[in-house]
């Protein structure tokens, strides 16, 4: 690793020495990684949450299909959607 020699004899040793260290940048960046943080505890909280709305508004709220039964048909739906989509990766395109 190249070292360099900052003005007052302190050194810096790999990518810190191209980099100017100054608060306004630190906080930026503090700022973004925060953000990403709350923003992926959101992404993977929301799919519970609308399967749970989709299961109570299409199948249980129209009396078709008890709690249970509809979770269960939901996770079918979702493993034969699954299937078509693996499926559908080995289909030969005409031409």
């Amino acid at each position: 690793m190249e070292i360099e020699e900052k003005g007052d004899g302190e050194n810096r040793e790999g990518i810190t020495s191209k980099i100017t260290h100054n608060k306004g940048y630190m906080v930026l960046l503090i700022i973004i990684l925060g953000l990403g943080h709350v923003l992926d505890e959101y992404s993977s909280l929301a799919p519970g949450m609308i399967k749970s709305s989709m299961i109570d508004e299409f199948f249980v709220s129209t009396g078709w299909k008890t709690q249970d039964k509809a979770l269960q048909f939901m996770n079918l739906l979702g493993m034969t959607a699954m299937l078509v989509m693996i499926a559908s990766t080995f289909q030969i395109s005409p031409g």
